[in-house]
């Protein structure tokens, strides 16, 4: 981007920050008036007092309703040269699919005419796409003129894509929080508070990783608050004045923020879907029902409707090489650096099935898909359909490509070097004028609390959220068509926030309750949180299910009771996904303390553990060098040592660690999951290596391309793995408890007979576990302890929401 516009944002808040008067209004839920005939036209929005219907028409309206003709003629133009109508009906119903299935957002009235309206050719959609990120105010402001414009037109709306094919790596900035630091820039921060998905996941594409737990979600606020409590207080020491209330203020917004975003996590399914409802609900805080006219979509899961386009891109290959060649030669010649040096580059990546990192390669749709990876050297051969799941055009193929669905406006933060290239791309292949673009090159300057003095550019939205009302931070950041500043919109007043007994906290989140008062009706997020956690806690005391307890002699307890009633236990000390060394040299010692004290004890049995509770997120290595002392340890008493295994972006690394343990000790045993596609070609792989393998169905929602996702397909794939098990397995566990695969396991066994168990989670039909050991069968119960009882709760409800009623049934035939 170019020309930054200064905008400092305390002049909203004048004379210091968050301040207020007597007479500010209220903040009133936005009222929508949607007749039956047209939604578009007639959607009004107030937010306290109405907008005044008189003065002077502001110059962007003018320039956004000069620009909104513009394309209104364009897609006259094109509805001539083409056609795209069934392509605008395949749009509509993806988009209506992704919102319900993926993003679970209900279809009010206002989006199902929202999905009429894409289906119609008439309809004007103005782009703009984007990387994968916690968007910047920059990111914002594009996202709302592309709106502007359209609201310019009866029959328009704004199409966002976001990259959900980026990854960690890419850009490591996109997914901080962007808080400053007692008067320093976010980028010098040298530990910005911000999402963590660690190394081993870094190069994973979002749409393949899971969402962000909710425990990882509370230590960024945890540090979010930790910055903004250090930022108040610098504040105070410069003689800014504040409100007396401000922080209570921040603090009510930042819970309401993670409220938002822990709610989003535990309804999606993947990573990149996380980042996109996240943005769908912040932008509905924003502009209330009007939101409804920028459409959410995912940029990897929309070349499901371009194949066409795409296989002419790839068909075409050298002419797209020869127009890079040509651009870079004129962009060099002017001292411009061009897109690519590297001219002859195929235009589309494939992503590596092990590693996942991405190539360029020269495939042709229609044909296998076979290539070597640069990477990890895996041979990956994908036959011609599925291959198109793990192939991603670049940007020049992408565009072009888009423009076929009717596309007649592209709002564009910069002068990138790629534009003539999409444009002369569009051209040649196709025959056809790519849409007009509409630069806004302008980039809001924010200062807020903690902010350097001459405020910083890129400031996340989740940030400027702490210290402002969502409508007048959707009303601040709109900017000129051109990258001309105009005057920046400044609220007469501060909003006011939702008024509250008390601010919001989400700290008993991560702490155990102890208080054994009786329950009080909760008024508060806390509060509610709160009383869940206590009335969970009496749940647990009386059944005695599921969880043994919080501390290690609770488990041994329980271990002794199975031990009693002729079965082994596996013993677990609750924890994952842990992002801190301490905490991880903590578990290392925990499990070194739970061995010695079953020794002791005399329990029979094993232990299981998470690699990511040993810092798989961290490093491979490291979490090796932690877990080889525990394997010692278990060695020593000949015992079984499991490794549970956990999201798909794991399970790579957790494989590994597997067959390194082998090297020492040979009773090491791995957790596999029915549900991943993978399954087969991994127990073939660990069965060779000795492994001992426990086959469960598989407790996390992962994406459609490596995991199955009805319940029958899942079933299936039980089943097919455990008769691959009796053929080649021994010492292996059946973990269900799922009657059908209980029997099905029993006839293998008269035809087959190695050794295995049945494995099942205590509490989960306890009277099933004695009749199976009645019949002479070998069975292990898994018992799990700790503090961290909440979260293991929270995960597999919401991954499996029909595990609820497995444990519900469970309670009641106990």
């Amino acid at each position: 981007m170019t020309d930054s516009e200064r905008f400092d944002w305390r002049t909203l808040l004048t004379p210091g920050v968050l301040q207020t008067s007597a007479a500010e209004p209220e903040v009133r839920r936005a009222r929508t008036i949607v007749p039956r005939t047209s939604w578009r036209p007639r959607t009004i929005s107030t937010a306290g007092h109405p907008p005044s219907t008189g003065g002077l028409v502001p110059e962007s309206a003018v320039v956004e309703k000069d620009a909104a003709a513009k394309c209104r003629a364009y897609l006259a133009a094109a509805q001539k040269e083409f056609s795209f109508e069934d392509r605008r009906r395949d749009l509509a119903l993806f988009t209506r699919d992704f919102y319900r299935k993926r993003l679970q957002v209900r279809a009010s009235r206002s989006l199902r005419e929202v999905f009429d309206a894409l289906a119609d050719p008439d309809t004007l959609l103005i782009e703009m796409a984007h990387d994968g990120q916690l968007p910047h105010l920059g990111i914002v402001r594009l996202v709302l003129k592309s709106h502007s414009i359209a609201r310019q037109d009866p029959d328009a709306l704004a199409l966002y894509l976001v990259g959900n094919h980026y990854t960690a790596a890419m850009r490591p900035e996109n997914l901080r929080f962007g808080v400053p630091l007692k008067g320093g820039s976010p980028d010098d921060v040298k530990h910005p508070p911000r999402i963590r998905l660690g190394k081993a996941q870094a190069h994973v594409p979002f749409r393949l990783l899971g969402p962000p737990s909710a425990h990882s979600l509370f230590a960024l606020r945890d540090q979010v608050t930790d910055f903004v409590e250090n930022n108040l207080s610098h504040e105070a020491k410069r003689g800014h004045r504040t409100l007396p209330d401000a922080r209570e203020r921040i603090f009510g917004r930042l819970d309401e923020v993670f409220r938002m975003l822990v709610l989003a996590a535990s309804e999606v399914a993947s990573f990149g879907d996380w980042l996109i409802r996240a943005q769908y609900d912040l932008f509905h805080r924003m502009m209330g029902q009007e939101a409804d006219r920028i459409v959410f979509l995912p940029m990897a899961d929309v070349t499901s409707l371009l194949r066409p386009e795409l296989t002419t891109v790839a068909a075409r290959a050298k002419e797209v090489s020869a127009i890079k060649a040509e651009v870079a030669k004129e962009q060099l010649s002017a001292g411009i650096e061009p897109y690519t040096r590297s001219a002859r580059e195929p235009p589309l990546w494939a992503y590596c099935l092990a590693c996942y990192r991405r190539t360029r390669v020269p495939w042709q749709p229609g044909n296998a898909l076979e290539m070597v990876c640069p990477f990890c050297a895996t041979h990956v051969v994908l036959a011609a359909e599925e291959a198109w799941k793990w192939v991603m055009p670049d940007i020049i193929g992408y565009e072009a490509a888009l423009f076929r669905l009717g596309i007649a406006g592209w709002v564009v933060g910069s002068h990138a070097p790629y534009h003539p290239v999409v444009e002369r791309t569009y051209a040649r292949l196709f025959g056809a004028e790519m849409p007009p673009k509409f630069f806004l090159t302008s980039v809001p300057v924010f200062r807020g609390i903690g902010d350097p003095r001459d405020g910083y550019g890129r400031t996340r939205l989740l940030r400027a959220l702490l210290e402002m009302d969502p409508p007048a931070v959707a009303k601040g950041p709109r900017g000129t068509l051109g990258g001309r500043p105009e005057a920046p919109v400044r609220p007469a007043r501060l909003l006011r926030s939702p008024v509250r007994k008390k601010p919001i906290s989400c700290d008993a989140l991560q702490r155990s309750m102890t208080d054994s008062s009786d329950f009080e009706r909760p008024r508060t997020w806390s509060e509610l949180v709160r009383f869940l956690k206590k009335a969970a806690e009496a749940f647990i005391g009386r059944s005695h299910q599921w969880v043994a307890g919080e501390t290690m002699e609770d488990a041994l307890r329980v271990a002794k009771e199975s031990n009693g009633r002729g079965m082994e236990a596996i013993i677990n000390h609750l924890g994952e996904r842990f992002l801190d060394r301490d905490r991880v040299e903590a578990t290392t010692r925990e499990y070194r303390r739970l061995l010695d004290a079953m020794q002791a004890h005399g329990i029979r049995g094993a232990i299981s553990v998470k690699p990511t509770q040993f810092g798989l997120l961290i490093d491979k290595g490291y979490t090796l060098s932690q877990l080889l002392p525990v394997l010692e340890a278990a060695k020593a008493q000949d015992r079984v040592f499991w490794l549970d295994m956990e999201r798909v972006g794991t399970t790579d690394d957790t494989i590994w660690l597997c067959e390194r343990l082998l090297e020492t000790h040979d009773k090491v045993g791995i957790c596999l999951q029915a549900n991943l596609k993978r399954t087969p070609g991994d127990v073939e792989r660990l069965t060779r290596a000795g492994a001992r393998i426990r086959l469960v169905k598989g407790a996390y929602t992962e994406p459609p391309e490596v995991a199955y996702a009805t319940r029958e397909e899942i079933d299936r794939a039980y089943l097919s793995n455990l008769d691959l098990l009796f053929r080649r397995g021994r010492d292996f566990a059946v973990a269900s408890h799922d009657t059908r695969m209980i029997d099905r396991a029993l006839d293998l066994a008269r035809d087959h007979p190695p050794p295995f168990d049945f494995e099942m989670l205590r509490g989960v039909r306890d009277p099933l576990h004695g009749e199976l050991v009645g019949k002479g069968q070998r069975v292990a119960e898994y018992i799990s302890y700790g503090p961290k009882w909440l979260p293991y709760f929270g995960r597999r409800l919401r991954d499996r929401p029909r595990h609820m009623l497995t444990m519900a049934r469970a309670f009641v035939t106990r």
